[in-house]
């Protein structure tokens, strides 16, 4: 569990995951960023555009990143800022926000980049400077190909600078800080079993242009997209996992143990375009593939539409975008 939000990895819209509508992701990028730390997850950029964004091909609207964030699970809401205001929010280092700021009278070693639009970015905590106060603040306008971030996601903005950027502009303020507990996970696993009564892996098929996520039990994601003819790996158990507090992964999976995901082995099952050829049962136990498969309907529901309806219709707030409604329909 992330217990400060300098723990979190900082976040580019830049990054694959953007595509296609990189260059005008500030706002979604600074969204993942916030839930990442909320969630103890890594949330993909486009996909979070998608949840609140009317249009593709241009910036988001600080009403549009609100609607974004509630649905990756943080209340929040729309405020004027002012740097009283967000000092006062992120003292704690558990509660970032997300800031508009007019980047044309930021100085140009401030920013960093020579972007000088409207632009969203994530306040981090409270600074000191060189005798200066300000504040760190996390802006996804940098790497895979842009400029490299020297700072590396925590950009000093002094107070004065901070004021006559946001003026005018509105912050995402998350409701309250991130509650931060113990974590408790149990993974519940039921070895697949050969023929001859000992371990022996189920093979996972993956069917072509489908696009599947392996989790670690730290939340990180790794996604992969088979190509023409599909592809296939080894898992070794059917299990089932319960964190305390909630954060992926959670409910039915399955653990694969090679490839694209040998280090995030942890697939929702089931799932559109995965099937399963599991071993040769012996006599007298192991999983057949009639019991895995009754495993995999049992779950079903909650580990796919209930899933699905978590993130689209968090706190209740209406799908509004057609791409979210085509990703995580009713």
């Amino acid at each position: 569990m992330y217990t400060h939000v300098n723990q979190v990895p900082f976040r580019r819209q830049w990054e694959p995951s953007s595509v296609p509508n990189q260059p005008y992701n500030c706002g979604p990028t600074s969204v993942a960023f916030i839930a990442d730390f909320y969630r103890d997850a890594t949330f993909g950029i486009e996909e979070t555009r998608d949840l609140g964004a009317v249009h593709n091909g241009d910036g988001t609207s600080g009403p549009e990143q609100s609607i974004m964030l509630a649905r990756r699970g943080v209340p929040n809401t729309v405020q004027a800022q002012s740097v009283a205001a967000v000092k006062q929010w992120i003292a704690s280092g558990r509660r970032p926000v997300l800031l508009g700021l007019r980047m044309s009278v930021v100085p140009a070693a401030v920013r960093g980049h020579s972007f000088t639009g409207i632009h969203a970015v994530a306040a981090r905590e409270n600074a000191m400077v060189a005798g200066q106060s300000g504040v760190f603040i996390m802006d996804p306008n940098f790497g895979y190909g842009q400029t490299v971030d020297v700072q590396n996601g925590a950009r000093f903005y002094p107070d004065s600078v901070l004021a006559a950027a946001m003026t005018g502009l509105t912050a995402v303020v998350p409701n309250a800080e991130k509650v931060v507990t113990d974590m408790t996970t149990i993974v519940d696993a039921t070895k697949f079993i050969g023929s001859d009564g000992k371990p022996a892996p189920a093979i996972i098929h993956f069917e072509a242009g489908v696009k599947v996520y392996g989790y670690a039990l730290d939340g990180t994601i790794e996604y992969f997209t088979a190509g023409a003819g599909g592809s296939q790996a080894p898992a070794d158990a059917m299990c089932f996992i319960t964190q305390t507090p909630d954060r992926s992964p959670l409910g039915q999976t399955v653990r694969i143990t090679a490839g694209v995901f040998a280090d995030h082995p942890y697939v929702g099952w089931p799932q559109p375009g995965l099937t399963m050829t599991a071993p040769p049962p012996p006599t007298g136990g192991g999983i057949t593939p009639e019991e895995a498969k009754k495993l995999a309907d049992a779950a079903a529901k909650k580990s796919a539409h209930d899933a699905a309806l978590d993130v689209a219709n968090q706190a209740g707030v209406p799908i509004v975008s057609k791409f979210a409604e085509e990703k995580y329909p009713a």
